[in-house]
């Protein structure tokens, strides 16, 4: 593989931790250093690429329902060590935008820039959803795609290039939504891959010829109650440990789903491929 490199855009992170919600219109005012905020529990994660003391004060002098619970500075390669090279995953290489390495012949190749949401593709649930999205492919034509819980987008990214004209890319939070979007963006999908915030309840489209859902154990509990969730030709679930795997192979006997491969790494992560009979 050839490769051009040029600078990671990243270099340090500058991290506020906020008790409070900082919103799309508040980061607007925050200046082009912001990379992102994550929100969770009614809590701001705000991450910088540059100091930005006085532009925090002004801003909190504005908020004063918010609240700062703590300050880090790290090197980006501490928090993205993996999302700052290329990596051949079956027949794809994933790499980011700054890493100019040149897909061998018949790699495809998914330019991902991760920011600071985790989905490079080096946990081995993402690796193992790639290889089993192109084991789908491999058996037949899936026209529909739907992603729940894409973070990066990287899955939803990889289903079109292998050929899916309409993929949904759904996940809750808005910072890995709107990564997700950049990504699609970066590789020219956005007339096949839409990328959408809000629960996955809400975006479980029965036409789907394919479902992946590399999400939590208690999300993907709450889900198997909804009766269009596994209802689909060919179900890709990941992001389970042992116990849970078991848990969750009991239910789709149960639903009457044949799993038609497992993945693990260590018998720790597990994947699974299933088929509807």
């Amino acid at each position: 593989m050839e490769a051009s490199r040029q600078a990671c855009p990243y270099d340090e992170l500058y991290i506020y931790h906020l008790s409070g919600e900082v919103d799309e219109k508040d980061e607007k005012e925050l200046g082009p250093a912001l990379i992102g905020n994550w929100l969770e529990d009614n809590e701001s994660f705000l991450f910088f690429g540059a100091p930005v003391e006085p532009v925090m004060l002004k801003f909190l002098e504005s908020r004063p329902d918010l609240c700062v619970n703590d300050f880090f500075q790290m090197p980006y390669s501490q928090w993205q060590s993996q999302g700052l090279c290329a990596r051949v995953l079956g027949s794809f290489l994933v790499a980011p935008p700054w890493d100019g390495t040149h897909p061998a012949a018949g790699q495809i190749r998914l330019t991902v820039d991760p920011g600071v949401v985790f989905g490079s593709g080096d946990h081995p649930t993402t690796q193992h959803c790639l290889e089993a999205i192109e084991l789908v492919f491999s058996k037949g034509f899936c026209e529909q795609v739907l992603d729940i819980g894409t973070g990066t987008g990287v899955l939803a990214i990889a289903a079109a290039a292998l050929g899916a004209k309409k993929v949904l890319a759904v996940d809750i939070n808005r910072l890995a939504v709107q990564t997700a979007a950049r990504n699609i963006a970066f590789n020219k999908m956005q007339g096949r891959v839409q990328a959408l915030t809000g629960k996955a309840q809400d975006y479980l489209w029965p036409d789907a010829d394919l479902l992946v859902a590399n999400i939590h154990y208690a999300v993907m509990k709450e889900l198997l109650i909804e009766p269009d969730f596994v209802r689909k030709p060919w179900v890709i679930l990941s992001g389970l440990l042992r116990s849970q795997f078991s848990q969750i192979v009991w239910e789709l006997e149960k639903k009457g789903v044949s799993i038609v491969k497992v993945w693990d790494k260590d018998q720790t992560w597990f994947t699974m491929l299933c088929k509807n009979r």
